[in-house]
């Protein structure tokens, strides 16, 4: 367990419930996709895991991300989240752990960061544009932020409203909100064009359900570990021999902190 260093003296509590973070380990097919199409891209940019790059996982939860970005690099990686239990989680990291509430610009952040990440936390977000210019302090001058959301609308189902996902993004929309913000917006890429049927099938499922008091598990957890571990391979395999497709289940952008 991290030592988790309190900085912000009261926080929002995560939406997520405890059983989200017990789920979402870095064997699960979804987190090991994600990863692999943000390594992808990572390469794509040119940008070194060889260097001790500084970067700060905003909404790091159980510090899955971080585990498997220290475990491929150089990386040192810092977390915070506004969920003390899931902090709770978070073992093993380079980095350090905050309890910590970005709205509160901190002194010994201002402009510290090589690197922010943001997988799956704008989505939630009402009025993206304060949060953006929030992170932005936090990041130097052509530094890198990393975002991760939900894509296409038409796959919204009742795993997004338990969810509390205000948007699934399309390049157009996530292009919009960045160049609103102090970043520049650089590269957009679908991932999880293989998942798609996938997808629309826990849609069917999940509207069908008479009993939806368990969406997290059921729209989350693959029903037995082969097919868990059959989808992490075609994932692998999408990411390193198809890095463009046209549509997919999750976006990634990459944008730089304006100069």
């Amino acid at each position: 367990m991290s030592n988790i260093i309190k900085l912000s003296a009261t926080a929002e509590e995560s939406i997520f419930p405890e059983i989200y973070f017990d789920l979402a380990d870095e064997n699960h097919f979804w987190c090991r996709g994600r990863i692999e199409a943000f390594f992808c891209l990572v390469k794509h940019l040119n940008i070194s895991f060889l260097k001790p790059l500084r970067v700060l996982d905003v909404g790091c939860g159980n510090g899955v991300v971080r585990k498997q970005i220290e475990t491929s690099t150089a990386w040192i990686t810092d977390g915070t989240d506004l969920s003390y239990a899931a902090l709770l989680k978070n073992e093993g990291a380079r980095g350090n752990t905050y309890y910590y509430n970005v709205f509160d610009f901190h002194e010994a952040f201002k402009d510290k960061y090589d690197i922010i990440i943001l997988f799956d936390v704008l989505e939630h977000i009402e009025q993206p544009l304060p949060f953006l210019r929030a992170l932005s302090y936090h990041v130097h001058e052509g530094g890198w932020l990393f975002i991760n959301v939900p894509a296409l609308e038409w796959l919204r189902s009742p795993y997004d409203d338990v969810q509390g996902h205000v948007s699934r993004y399309t390049k157009k929309s996530l292009r919009a909100q960045l160049s609103e913000s102090p970043f520049e917006p650089s590269v957009f890429t679908f991932w999880g064009f293989s998942l798609l049927p996938v997808v629309m099938a826990r849609k069917i499922y999940l509207q069908l359900c008479k009993n939806n008091s368990d969406v997290y598990t059921k729209g989350f957890k693959p029903p037995f570990s082969l097919l868990n571990k059959g989808l992490s391979g075609l994932l692998k395999i999408e990411a390193r021999l198809l890095p463009h497709v046209p549509l997919g289940t999750s976006l990634l952008g990459a944008a730089r902190k304006r100069q």
